[in-house]
């Protein structure tokens, strides 16, 4: 309390400085943009947190305002201007008890539990802070962290369902738009004769304002089909109607990027709904509209956000603070069961069928009459794009399989918030304890134990309840614990014998 007394003007213009620069940080970070990005894909935009730059610039201000409103409090004091709740802080009685306070904290800071727990929270502080900033792709490293230990113990993703909604894929591309039109059309009726549900047309690479005139009609047929859904690019709220304005498609964003397919092949994410701050898209993601035709729910069923969950007819979808659902891979990404078109000539009808990978190994070209059986009351995708492709093919096609499917059959994955947070706090005090009462290399063993334990204990969550936890996190602050908690107890040997000698 004297240091704070007898502040120096030199340090009260210090601290006055430092606080005003902390304070006109804490608004420049408070209107930081989102940083963006093109990939190959298109656009992409990330929106960083970066509310923690904004707080810790204001904790840090507060803390060069507290010495100055304590030798202001102090003055005021002296001069018996402050109110007696306040001046019986800065009584002499107050202040050798507040000394004698300051004397235990301190002795009680010195001690080997003391310092463990200061060497705990500064172990959790920049795990905590690297948390916060997206650095670190923690979709990305948790899922492929899962997916290894589900290879190890040989319990590989598998399907949830019996009878799965989705078939395989047709992947067809024509660089003219209305004859690749013509020949999803053919398609598209051929498979309603066959018994499917619903069909996904993929026409993101449409160059709208090129021979329109026959695009529409095309389009017009295929909506009268009432199985087909027109898949558009993501960031599209494209609106298509005929010269009326009357004639309403079914459509839908295809909210799956690409790239993000290629760097994460083990967990998806899809946006069913886009209902974001100043965002005025609302085209819902293609998952919602083939769900529409598969139940043949009326359009007055629309999805509704609320607390979290998208609520869309008999479903009840969790979502994160984002609007991301995420989906784990259903099975083994493969290509088997995937048929190519191709044009044989000028008109559709001469569409020529090939089973490259299929199951059935079709050596002579067939017709889709040929596989009633497995497109009969299934939902099927016209990818436009070659099936060998990750950009548009066999990857994208299976990523949205076992996304529908983890929707029909209530196996959505859950990405946890905050439990990350919790598991970390754990780790940590758990690592203390150990430290504590064990010598280095016991405990240096059991720390490491203790992180097995977590990440097997997130696993099986996963793998049982499809709840995601950033496991990255809690492994780091244990992997931290596990040298630095040893480490001290190392440094501490020689000064703890050395007290002794001298007692």
């Amino acid at each position: 309390m004297r240091s704070f007394r007898n502040i120096s003007s030199l340090t009260i213009v210090i601290y006055f400085v430092l606080a005003m620069i902390f304070a006109a940080c804490s608004m420049l970070a408070s209107r930081l943009p989102g940083l963006q990005y093109t990939p190959t894909a298109g656009t992409f935009v990330i929106k960083n947190n970066l509310n923690w730059i904004f707080w810790l610039f204001i904790v840090l201000s507060t803390l060069c305002v507290l010495p100055l409103l304590n030798a202001l409090l102090y003055q005021l004091h002296l001069r018996k201007a402050l109110p007696r709740a306040l001046a019986e802080l800065y009584e002499e009685e107050t202040s050798s008890e507040k000394e004698g306070f300051f004397h235990w904290l301190k002795k009680k800071v010195g001690s080997e539990d003391g310092r463990i727990i200061l060497v705990g929270m500064a172990i959790f502080a920049p795990v905590f802070i690297l948390s916060l900033t997206n650095a670190v792709r923690e979709n990305d490293v948790d899922s492929y962290i899962y997916e290894y230990i589900s290879r190890v113990v040989g319990k590989r993703a598998f399907d949830r369902m019996e009878s799965p909604p989705v078939t395989h894929g047709i992947f067809f591309y024509d660089r003219d738009n209305a004859k690749y039109l013509k020949g999803c059309l053919s398609i598209v009726e051929e498979l309603k004769r066959v018994g499917a549900r619903a069909v996904l047309v993929d026409i993101r690479d449409i160059r709208w304002g090129e021979r329109n005139q026959d695009v529409f009609p095309l389009l017009k047929k295929m909506e009268n089909t009432g199985i087909a859904v027109l898949g558009l690019p993501m960031w599209s709220d494209l609106r298509i109607a005929d010269s009326t304005g009357e004639f309403a498609f079914s459509k839908g964003r295809m909210t799956m990027q690409p790239f993000e397919l290629r760097l994460n092949p083990f967990l998806f994410r899809v946006r069913l709904q886009d209902k974001s701050s100043g965002n005025k898209l609302s085209v819902p993601d293609i998952s919602v509209e083939l769900l529409r035709k598969y139940h043949r729910y009326s359009r007055a069923i629309a999805p509704a956000t609320d607390a979290g969950v998208v609520e869309f007819g008999d479903y009840r979808l969790p979502v994160d603070a984002d609007e991301w659902m995420y989906a784990r891979q259903s099975s083994a990404v493969y290509m088997e069961r995937t048929i190519v078109v191709s044009y044989m000539g000028d008109s559709s009808a001469n569409l020529r069928f090939s089973g490259v990978y299929s199951k059935k190994n079709f050596s002579d070209p067939f017709t889709l009459e040929d596989l009633k059986g497995d497109y009969e009351g299934k939902i099927v995708f016209i990818v436009r794009g070659d099936p060998t492709s990750m950009e548009n093919g066999w990857l994208l096609g299976n990523s949205y399989r076992s996304v529908l499917e983890s929707i029909v059959s209530q196996t959505v994955v859950v990405r946890s918030q905050t439990l990350h947070i919790w598991l970390t706090i754990l780790c940590i005090v758990c690592a203390g304890f150990i430290a504590s009462r064990f010598r280095p290399m016991p405990a240096l063993l059991s720390i490491f134990a203790l992180g097995v334990v977590i990440l097997l204990g997130t696993w099986l969550v996963y793998q049982r309840f499809y709840l995601l936890v950033d496991v990255f996190y809690p492994l780091l602050a244990t992997g931290m614990s596990m040298f630095i908690f040893p480490a001290l107890r190392v440094a501490e040997t020689p000064q703890e014998n050395e007290r002794q000698a001298l007692s």
